[in-house]
């Protein structure tokens, strides 16, 4: 490769830097691929990766028979495009995305299918990305599909034909055949460049603005404009911003390079790093271009002819198939608008008059809006909570004391010790597939201080891991202080409370009224978990520690506890009952082993929230029973 590449930000975990330094290369480098969630570099046969340091020359990561094309991919190892791409199967895997929820794979065949979602392919598909709650697929026709989870993709009102998607932790950037800039998504730190504006819900035309090239990190994007011109907005705390210093940019501002470095060639974003390659030698960058070119072209050539003559058939049956599930969209969509236009215009204005009734109920079992999910927890849990603004203050001034006097690793603190050390090793495994809580992103410190601070305010309960899949799921939903008052008032309800406490007498009186209610709906389940010896409390542990955010897929679980907020407790108890009732078949007439298997890889098997919601709503809990666990 005949240019350098200079990089600005987060070096590696103990060092960050607002000066260009230059990425090592591997010798005779052919080209590189630096996104937020994979970094790798060439040369003909073998595959580099730089994983989270990249002051060092990058490491070996594989090998290939054929000279390297393309690398891509952010599952596991990395996806290979070679000259041999021509002789293998159309439903060869050509690109992978991931998010919290899951992955999507874009094959050969111009196809994306989903790790969630088997039925469901979309079919003319050029480019995939995703952010951590949705993913994006870009058709060849330069159409946006957009679907969250499991949902079945719709197309983007974008009023241009789209060339290139790049999206961000919570943001999505999108870039025009016309090179105009759309933007999408969170704004908390000016990543989308638009001054006083928090979110933006639909794709929004940056005015004024042109770009060749758009790249977005966690918080922060990259942009190159039409005359050449770098341009950055969103988070600075790293550097990342390339503006000289740590500062944020609520719009888009031009990057301070050296004019020595030479012409921007190309930019790549990591979570909080910005690269940015510099040409040297512009007559051996098209040498190297036209010694790819015949081999490009003669490659799509085959590829699309193979396409056709293998899919034709298959595309027609995902026609109708598609038809079929886009009614059913339809519907859906069209349920989730009149939600959320009654609960802005009607519910939440006379909430007292629609607090308890049976149409809230209702609404709550079809799942409440993600834009007031967590306004109505509050109002719903206002009367639980006893946690006062200044108690929040006090435990952040706690942890704070702890930390001046380096006390927070003194063996004389005991259970706070021993929890701190455990808060600390738990943080980036809660959700560790999803964005926000990984080492090096901005909500790492918040969801540690979190459960810092509620840690040494009741120390008598401490930290058990598990809790940070309350306080993130709380985080993702709502500000610092009520996530604190919510999270304090959770882990202490007198029916969860056992369970923080590792109460052994506490917990197995509540695995013997979750028994009494799976007697009640499921007798045969009863029967042969007692008989191959099943033991209910090592599962209620986590499913009740989490609140199922561990156990189910985000989607479902999110509406177990819209659920809770609603129910209360009792919502837990006929939520694990659920489980048992969707699971009946696998659980029926097995050994022990393959009952066990089958409990830890609930999220695999239990991903349609509106299946789960309406096994749910069978699974009667008897007045007798629902008194002993309001009793508790």
């Amino acid at each position: 490769m005949n240019e350098k590449i200079y990089f600005w930000g987060l070096v590696h975990s103990s060092l960050n830097t607002p000066k260009g330094l230059l990425l090592p290369l591997p010798p005779d480098c052919v080209n590189v691929n630096i996104n937020r969630h994979s970094s790798w570099a060439w040369t003909e046969k073998k595959v580099f990766s730089w994983t989270q340091d990249y002051s060092s020359t990058p490491t070996p990561s594989m090998s290939a028979d054929y000279n390297i094309l393309n690398v891509t991919g952010e599952i596991g190892s990395p996806v290979l495009e070679t000259t041999e791409q021509v002789t293998l199967a159309p439903d060869s895997v050509l690109d992978t995305v991931s998010n919290f929820s899951g992955f999507i794979i874009l094959n050969k065949a111009s196809q994306v299918k989903s790790s969630l979602n088997s039925s469901a392919v979309l079919s003319g598909i050029k480019k995939i990305s995703s952010e951590c709650s949705s993913f994006y697929a870009l058709s060849k026709e330069g159409e946006v599909y957009k679907w969250a989870h499991i949902h079945t993709p719709s197309i983007l009102e974008i009023p241009e034909k789209i060339v290139q998607i790049s999206c961000g932790s919570q943001h999505t950037v999108f870039k025009s055949f016309n090179l105009g800039v759309y933007v999408l998504g969170s704004n908390s730190y000016g990543q989308i460049g638009l001054p006083s504006v928090s979110e933006v819900q639909v794709p929004i035309r940056l005015n004024g603005v042109c770009g060749s090239k758009v790249v977005c990190g966690g918080f922060h994007t990259l942009l190159l404009d039409d005359t050449g011109k770098l341009l950055s907005s969103g988070l600075g705390t790293m550097g990342q911003l390339i503006n000289g210093g740590f500062n944020n940019n609520e719009v888009f501002t031009e990057c301070e390079l050296d004019a020595g470095l030479g012409r921007v060639a190309d930019i790549y974003c990591a979570e909080l790093t910005s690269f940015v390659k510099f040409t040297q030698n512009d007559c051996k960058k098209v040498e190297n271009t036209e010694r790819y070119g015949p081999i490009l072209g003669f490659l799509h050539k085959h590829l699309v002819a193979a396409t056709e003559r293998a899919f034709l058939q298959r595309v027609k049956e995902e026609v109708k198939a598609r038809n079929n599930e886009e009614k059913k969209r339809l519907k859906r969509e069209l349920r989730v608008q009149e939600a959320l236009v009654l609960f802005e215009n009607e519910i939440l204005p006379n909430w007292d008059q629609y607090k308890g009734s049976k149409v809230l109920g209702e609404l709550v079992k079809k799942g409440l809006p993600s834009k007031f999910r967590g306004k109505v927890w509050v109002l719903l849990h206002e009367k639980k909570m006893k946690i006062r603004e200044k108690d929040f203050e006090e435990g952040l001034k706690m942890v704070k004391e702890l930390s001046d006097k380096n006390d927070l690793n003194s063996e004389e603190q005991g259970v706070v010790h021993n929890s701190l050390k455990l808060i600390s090793l738990d943080i980036t495994r809660t959700f560790n597939t999803l964005g926000y809580f990984s080492k090096d992103s901005p909500m790492n410190k918040d969801l540690q201080v979190l459960l810092e601070a509620a840690c040494l305010f009741r120390q008598d309960i401490g930290y058990i891991q598990g809790m940070s899949y309350v306080a993130g799921m709380l985080l993702l939903n709502l500000e610092m202080r009520m996530a604190f008052s919510i999270f304090i008032s959770i882990i202490s309800s007198p029916v969860l409370l056992p369970f923080y406490k590792i109460d052994q007498e506490g917990i197995q009186r509540r695995n013997e009224i979750f028994l009494a209610v799976l007697l009640e709906n499921l007798p045969d389940v009863h029967r042969d978990l007692e008989v191959q010896g099943v033991q209910l409390p090592i599962f209620l542990m986590e499913w009740f520690v989490t609140l199922y955010s561990k156990t189910l897929p985000q989607e479902v679980s999110v509406r177990v506890w819209d659920l809770y907020f609603y129910y209360g407790e009792s919502a837990l108890f006929k939520a694990g009952i659920t489980i048992m009732k969707i699971l009946k078949d696998e659980l029926l007439s097995k050994d022990l082993s393959d009952i066990m298997t089958c409990f830890t890889h609930i999220s695999e098997k239990i991903t349609d929230p509106e299946k789960f919601i309406l096994q749910y709503d069978t699974i009667k809990l008897p007045e007798n029973l629902k008194r002993l666990i309001n009793n508790l």
